[in-house]
Formats: C-alpha cells, structure tokens, sequence
C-alpha cells in the first residue's frame, strides 16, 4: 500500500527554467540569456552538477556567470531569483489534484536534484508548503536521487526513517529513466511519466 509518493520537480512538475523572463521579447536581456544559457548550461556542466551537489551557492555562481558574459552580478543574481521564485506547474489543475490526494492521507515530497534557488526562492515563490509535506533536494542532501551507496539510496534514507517507511510503500513519478534497475531489485517503484497528460493521470489514480 502506497503511502508516500515522490515527484520530481524539474520537466515533471514544472518545466521553468532559470532566467527565464530575461528570453521574453520585451526584455532587454534577451541577448545576454542566449549567452548565459550557453555559459552555465552547455560548456559548465560539472558547475551545474556541483551546484546541485551544493559546492557551490547561487551567489557564487552568479558571479561566475558575470564576469564570463559580462553583465552586471546585480542582474544577474536578480534576474535568477525572479525566474526561480516564480516558477509555474506544467499544469493549472495539480495544485488542487495535490490537496485532494493529501486529503486521501497520501504524503506528498517534491524529490528533486535541485540547487539553493529551490529551498530559498522557488518554496516561499509558489507557497509549496501548501500543497507538499516535504522536500528532499540534492542541494542538501549531497547526493542525487538515484544514487546507490552500500546498497542503500542515500538521497530517500533519513525520510523513509523518519516516517518508519519501507521501499514498497512509496513510489516516486519522474520523467527520466533509472537505469541501473537497482530501484526494481529493492522494490522501490518508479511511475515514468511522459508528459503532463501521463503526470495528470497518473496522479488522479490516487484520488479516484
């Protein structure tokens, strides 16, 4: 019997992005997105991992980005708070699907490689605390939610302790694909999900 169930944020629940607002055509930003987006995204992927892994803060990697594209930190640390406290679900129905299956006695976390930006601007931005009854983020934790340590899953641990749960009484709705199939073996099931059709589905089996 599912007790908890685990959801992915990033192109599960929400598919926002970081900086997003500086893409708009009436902003006057919309040039220097393309190179901040190039700078962090594409030739800084370890920078990107390392900040999920929590080496690194929102401060200092806006600084970084400042002084490679040459924009204004100011701006830079601004423009990432703006885009990462207004993030929007891929949906306008999941709020009020979530506090429905919340009302059933489900739990509901948000498990997500994410960086500081989720537990400083992304949670208080879109009120989470309404709609979620906990948060595992990389960031914090140190380590990514399909990691494998001694046989354990470190990242899901400390929750499952604390709330005395076992693996076969969660299950976790992500867009990407386990692939060492440890998650299987330990019977900790995976509900993959394509889009948000699948993820709206899925997530009203809980409440029908």
């Amino acid at each position: 019997m599912i007790k908890t169930i685990f959801i992915v944020w990033d192109k599960t629940l929400s598919t926002s992005v970081f900086w997003e607002q500086m893409k708009n055509s009436d902003s006057s930003h919309i040039h220097d997105f393309d190179r901040l987006e190039e700078f962090v995204f594409k030739q800084n992927k370890q920078l990107v991992s390392d900040w999920m892994f929590g080496k690194y803060n929102s401060e200092e990697i806006c600084k970084k980005v400042s002084k490679s594209i040459g924009l204004n930190y100011k701006t830079v640390f601004r423009e990432l708070v703006m885009s990462t406290a207004n993030m929007r679900f891929v949906d306008f129905r999941i709020p009020s699907i979530l506090k429905r299956i919340r009302k059933k006695g489900l739990k509901l976390v948000i498990a997500t490689d994410n960086m500081d930006t989720f537990r400083r601007f992304t949670i208080p931005g879109m009120k989470l605390y309404d709609f979620f009854d906990d948060f595992l983020i990389s960031n914090e934790l140190k380590c990514f939610k399909y990691s494998v340590s001694s046989g354990k899953l470190p990242f899901f641990e400390g929750f499952l302790k604390i709330n005395k749960l076992t693996y076969k009484e969660v299950i976790l709705i992500d867009d990407s694909v386990e692939k060492t199939g440890y998650f299987e073996k330990i019977g900790f099931r995976i509900k993959y999900i394509k889009d948000k059709k699948d993820l709206l589905n899925h997530l009203n089996e809980y409440i029908s």
